[in-house]
C-alpha cells in the first residue's frame, strides 16, 4: 500500500447489494437505505456497491455518487463499503474511481 492509501482489511460477509429502482428506472434511495439496515441486522459486515450484480452499465457517475452516499450513510460506520468502478471506457472508470474514493469506499 502507499502512504496516501492505507491498508484496509476486508473480512466477514460482504453483500453485493442490489440497487432498488422505481417503475421509472430511478434510484429508490429510501429502499436502498432500508436494504442496508436489513442486511446489517443480519450480520453483514460489508457492502459492494455497483459491483458484480451487473448494474454498472445502467449507472451514471452521478447516480453512483448518490448510491454510495446512501449506503455509506446508512451503514454509519458499522460496515465497510467497496465500490465497483466498471464502465465501457477508461475515462469513465477513472471518474468512477474518484467517486468511490471521495465517497468513502
Amino acid at each position: 500500500m502507499t502512504e496516501d492509501m492505507p491498508e484496509k482489511l476486508i473480512s466477514g460477509v460482504c453483500a453485493a447489494i442490489l440497487t432498488p429502482r422505481g417503475n421509472d428506472g430511478r434510484l429508490n434511495e429510501s429502499q436502498l437505505a432500508r436494504n442496508v439496515e436489513f442486511l446489517l441486522e443480519r450480520g453483514v459486515g460489508g457492502f459492494a456497491v455497483n459491483g458484480a450484480t451487473g448494474e454498472y452499465c445502467l449507472t451514471s457517475t452521478v447516480e453512483l455518487e448518490r448510491m454510495l452516499s446512501v449506503v455509506v450513510k446508512a451503514a454509519g460506520g458499522r460496515a465497510y463499503v467497496i465500490c465497483g468502478i466498471g464502465a465501457a471506457g477508461i475515462e469513465d472508470c477513472r471518474a468512477r474511481a474518484r467517486v468511490a474514493k471521495d465517497g468513502g469506499a
